[in-house]
């Protein structure tokens, strides 16, 4: 009990299966035993072409939080991961009951303002918001950090985790008192990677690194970039008019931003921020004038260090 209070209290709320993204970012707080008393893992609904509807991608997305736990060697932790809501908030007043709203629920009645319990939260935020509105007591005693929205300068806020349920979106920037938003577009946009920084980092540096490096390698996105292409060897050994017929590489890398909300909290020196006034997400896909004065002000990150963001990263996946 002495070294969990010297730990930071922590949930992660994840869409885990909708993108390589949230693996690699459940796969860093895993591997920070040191840091987190990882508390909850709760599966949040997503709806695109990795599912068939936002319960299928809750669903999903639960089966791969159980997948990197055990990946990690830390079977004690699978208790903790619970399933979340299998619709989006109808509207701003009514929850979506869940295993995972509700456990939110009860570890955020454990702590205070002055010991809040931490929320990351990666992909749509309808478990937090439905817990909020199952115990409105509960707002204080909640750090939320999501990843969510696009700059403030982007000309519209149709980011994927916001867009799904702008409804709870608006619930959290109304009720959480402590809050963190890390933008997509504009900011933490520029946490890209290269097939060459995964394979010299992660190839073959355990189960888990390993496995991240192989899903990112696997991945629709990543292929749709001509990153699988014949090695130089058996390019070399083709004739020079098949050569010369293959589609030309590309220059490759891509974004694996939901990892910047875990960073926030692990190597917040790699951050820029600002306390800047709420505006309120918009049904109509763009923030809304600011309706608050200070005393309702959020942190707002507005730059990122990639660099020091992905050392991190890397060496924390790859020590064994």
């Amino acid at each position: 009990m002495s070294e969990a209070k010297n730990l930071i209290p922590v949930v992660l709320d994840t869409d885990c299966w909708n993108e390589i993204d949230d693996q690699f970012a459940l796969g860093w707080l895993l591997r920070r035993p040191d840091a987190i008393n990882l508390l909850g893992i709760y599966a949040a609904p997503f709806h695109n072409k990795r599912s068939t509807g936002p319960a299928d991608g809750m669903e999903k997305s639960y089966q791969a939080i159980l997948q990197l736990i055990e990946l990690s060697g830390r079977p004690e932790l699978e208790e903790r991961a619970k399933r979340g809501a299998t619709r989006y908030l109808p509207d701003e007043t009514t929850p979506v009951n869940s295993e995972a709203a509700r456990d939110l629920v009860r570890l955020a009645q454990q702590a205070s303002p002055g010991n809040p319990l931490t929320v990351i939260a990666i992909g749509a935020i309808t478990n937090v918001a439905s817990a909020l509105l199952l115990a409105p007591e509960i707002a204080d005693n909640l750090r939320v950090i999501w990843l969510g929205g696009h700059a403030l300068h982007w000309p519209d806020s149709r980011e994927f985790n916001m867009f799904q349920d702008i409804a709870a979106a608006r619930v959290i920037f109304r009720k959480v008192r402590d809050l963190v938003q890390l933008p997509c577009q504009g900011v933490v946009s520029d946490l890209r990677t290269t097939r060459w920084e995964l394979e010299h980092w992660l190839k073959g540096r355990g189960p888990l690194a390993h496995f991240l490096q192989e899903m990112a390698s696997e991945d629709e996105e990543t292929n749709s970039y001509g990153m699988v292409r014949p090695s130089r060897p058996e390019l070399d050994e083709l004739p020079a008019e098949e050569r010369a017929a293959l589609p030309r590489e590309r220059a490759w890398s891509r974004v694996i931003w939901d990892i910047a909300a875990v960073a926030w909290l692990l190597c917040p020196q790699a951050f820029r921020s600002e306390r800047r006034p709420r505006r309120l997400p918009g049904y109509g896909g763009r923030y809304e004038p600011v309706l608050y004065n200070k005393q309702k002000d959020f942190i707002y990150i507005t730059n990122v260090d990639r660099d020091l963001v992905f050392t991190e990263l890397f060496h924390t996946l790859a020590d064994e």
